[in-house]
């Protein structure tokens, strides 16, 4: 992605169902992970973390939208 301001500040721990696992597992974005964030939450829980702290610059969601061809 093009250079921005976007940052994660904090890690940002969730826990992920894993198929033929009773119990999910984890994962945590962390520097460096910004596209892998937004393509993971909304809008409204990425405007949430920016207000916590964990996260600055400016945030959109790409949930649920087709990745761009290369």
């Amino acid at each position: 992605m093009a250079k921005d301001n976007r940052e994660i500040v904090h890690g940002i721990r969730v826990m992920v169902a894993a198929e033929g696992r009773k119990t999910p597992q984890s994962r945590t974005f962390s520097s460096g992970m910004e596209d892998e964030l937004a393509a993971e939450f909304t809008d409204a829980q990425l405007k949430a973390m920016v207000e916590r702290g964990d996260l600055t610059g400016n945030w959109k969601s790409t949930k649920g939208k087709a990745a761009p061809a290369k």
